[in-house]
């Protein structure tokens, strides 16, 4: 759990120096995700759409957090996004297959 925290303290400190990193807004929510903090990794997965909203990876993570509360029909929407944007995107398919 502990390098969770500085992970989520790196990124932190990467978004102050570069708003727009969307690999680290990325990051940021798969961390929030992974210790439970489901409202801030969904705000994080969020700016990264807002910075690229072509960024399939940020679909993908909204749908494994909409996985993890049980919201599957949510998760699968945000996969046929990544999808559209992506079409070659083997993990969203194999994630799709997986719900």
């Amino acid at each position: 759990m502990e390098t969770s925290h500085k992970e989520i303290e790196t990124c932190k400190q990467a978004l102050l120096c570069d708003p727009e990193d969307i690999i680290a807004c990325n990051r940021l929510g798969n961390l929030y995700l992974k210790i439970g903090l489901y409202d801030l990794a969904i705000e994080s997965l969020e700016r990264a759409i807002k910075i690229d909203s072509n960024d399939s990876r940020a679909y993908i993570n909204l749908s494994h957090l909409n996985c993890e509360l049980g919201l599957y029909n949510k998760a699968i929407d945000y996969l046929q996004q990544a999808i559209e944007i992506n079409s070659n995107d083997i993990s969203a398919y194999s994630n799709l297959g997986s719900i």
